[in-house]
């Protein structure tokens, strides 16, 4: 059937794909449109969506004239997330249960090859063996109607690649918060015998709460056992440029967990910087640059991080694989605790050296601009002869015949500003902080945040479109708001790196719904999982009560909101919640 042109052609299109029954149908129509109002299919279309009968990508579908494919095994399909190396990416819900999973689907083309549906099986099989809080979970794989797909927890977030680009490059804390997840994430995977081999900016999610997960492990390898097959041919190098390991390049077979260490680097120096470490040049170029080419450090660019941090990032893409760290046991240790992590940026002064990214100016050769080089971060690593030879015989076949390279789609660069990189916002600065010194609690990255309604609000956001937190009246710019289910409880949390001795605010209920709730609510404070303080019943704006708690040694804080009875209207505040240090 073709597009449709009168209401009959598009009900008829509805009740072939299975998305809404007949006798649905006929009723919407009867209440809605008893004279004909939605004659017309787009109109029609757009009834059902507003009903959440259909979505936008279901209406679009059947408004082109498409209504097969709009379930993969008993899943329907409610939208399209993107497209990745191994398929497409749908947005998909269990009718019975009414979860909403992700769910990779391998296109036909590639499906009809063998190699692949080993490398695509290989990723469920690889997934299957893990289970961690940053690792995004697998539930099921399996083939209908010739259709290969794996069925994937679905996540709301951003990527990390989408979070640079919109935000600008992060602070130190920000990054110390993300690398440390996604350290925990690898070593787990590494623990299991597994080397991701496609780490990047694009295969990392960051969730509203700041629970960072780890994507797309369609290059998967294990190191040992019967499944160390790689899915990939002889002689294809496979992973992304931008961001893979000297020795990758040359085999990516043989390669361990190390690459990751070297590409977890590489991403962390586009986080940083807002560029990845080479991001200009041919495929051959970058190719020989990771293998001999140090890139610029990141504190020429970004005085305002502190060494530590930046001499890590760099220490993980050495060039030899011995330099580096050896496991992300070994990366988690060497980081540093949030309460050491920024330095003051010296003063700007007049003729100081030129730190932008001249793209232009910057040839694809190894030739040195005419300007002070900085001093070199460690000695360079020597290349053996074999691994020289073997690269030129890689970038030789290239210039002959055009280099093939399996790579997964790279990223688009980021568009850098003249000046260079946008400077993020400015960190929290804990290095030879002042003894009482407050920080905010908005700025520490909330973790596991479950809320009834809406969601999490932070930075004077009630978690409601674009509300803020008022309370009696009074605007709270750095408050929290989480608004509890009925009978229920909202809680979040929050990792305490700092050396921090009070931790002070006060709660309440917001302004909407007149500043107050049907029931009563219960505010408590809990470090390291122990009761530090406990509300009285808040039901109306006057019954705020202001607390002050010792965090001298918490590590660990959590927030948390009961409602034990009905709770449609009211919001719970943490009214300028903030930790003084010591």
């Amino acid at each position: 059937m073709g597009t449709p042109a009168t209401r009959s052609d598009f009900t008829a299109l509805v009740a072939q794909s299975n998305l809404i029954d007949v006798a649905t149908l006929d009723q919407f129509l009867a209440k809605h449109s008893p004279a004909g109002e939605l004659d017309e299919p787009p109109r029609l279309a757009a009834a059902l969506v507003r009903h959440k009968l259909l979505t936008p990508f279901q209406a679009e579908q059947l408004l082109q004239g498409r209504w097969r494919g709009f379930l993969i095994g008993r899943y329907k399909v409610l939208a399209v997330l993107g497209v990745g190396g191994m398929g497409k990416v749908f947005l998909c819900e269990h009718p019975g249960m009414r979860r909403q999973v992700a769910i990779k689907v391998l296109p036909p083309k590639l499906a009809a090859d063998p190699d692949t549906v080993e490398a695509f099986y290989n990723e469920a099989r690889a997934l299957a063996r893990l289970d961690h809080r940053n690792i995004v979970h697998a539930y099921d794989a399996a083939k209908d109607s010739g259709v290969h797909y794996l069925v994937l927890e679905y996540v709301k977030g951003r990527t990390l690649e989408d979070v640079v680009a919109k935000d600008g490059p992060l602070s130190a804390h920000r990054a110390i918060d993300y690398l440390r997840q996604a350290a925990l994430g690898l070593q787990h995977a590494f623990e299991a015998g597994l080397v991701h081999r496609d780490v990047k900016p694009g295969n990392f999610l960051v969730t509203d709460a700041g629970v960072l997960k780890i994507l797309d492990l369609g290059l998967a390898r294990f190191c040992t056992g019967p499944e160390s097959g790689t899915g990939s041919k002889p002689g294809q190098v496979v992973g992304t440029l931008d961001y893979m390991a000297p020795e990758q390049a040359l085999n990516t077979g043989e390669v361990d967990h190390r690459a990751d260490i070297y590409s977890l680097g590489a991403t962390f120096y586009y986080c940083l910087t807002g560029r990845p470490p080479f991001g200009t040049g041919t495929v051959a170029q970058k190719m020989l640059w990771h293998q001999m080419r140090t890139p610029e450090p990141i504190q020429k660019t970004r005085g305002d991080l502190p060494a530590q941090l930046t001499d890590i990032v760099e220490k993980m893409m050495a060039k030899d694989p011995a330099e580096r760290f050896q496991t992300a046991d070994e990366l988690l240790a060497a980081l540093p605790s949030q309460d050491i992590l920024v330095v003051e940026a010296p003063p700007a002064e007049q003729g100081a050296l030129d730190t932008s990214l001249n793209l232009d100016a910057e040839s694809p050769t190894l030739t040195v601009r005419h300007r002070p080089a900085p001093a070199p971060v460690r000695e360079r690593w020597k290349p053996s002869i074999g691994l020289v030879a073997g690269l030129c015989v890689l970038l030789a076949a290239a210039a002959v015949a055009g280099l093939y390279v399996a790579l997964r789609p790279s990223s688009k660069p980021q568009p850098v500003p003249e000046g260079g990189p946008a400077a993020p916002a400015p960190a929290v600065r804990q290095s030879q902080a002042p003894v009482g010194r407050k920080v905010w609690l908005c700025e520490l990255p909330a973790h596991d945040a479950i809320v009834g309604h809406g969601q999490l609000g932070t930075g004077g956001q009630l978690g409601y479109g674009n509300e803020r937190i008022v309370a009696s009246g009074q605007p709270s710019p750095h408050g929290i708001s989480m608004h509890p289910p009925t009978n229920g409880s909202a809680t979040v949390r929050y990792e305490v790196q700092l050396r921090a001795k009070l931790f002070a605010g006060t709660v309440a209920v917001n302004d909407t719904a007149n500043g107050q709730t049907a029931t009563p609510l219960v505010f408590v404070i809990k470090g390291d999982g122990a009761v530090k303080w406990e509300s009285k019943p808040v039901r109306v704006k006057e019954d705020a009560q202001p607390f002050q708690v010792n965090v001298e040694s918490v590590s660990r804080l959590e927030l948390e909101v009961h409602c034990p009875g009905a709770n449609s209207h009211a919001h719970a505040v943490w009214l300028e919640p903030a930790l003084t240090l010591k």
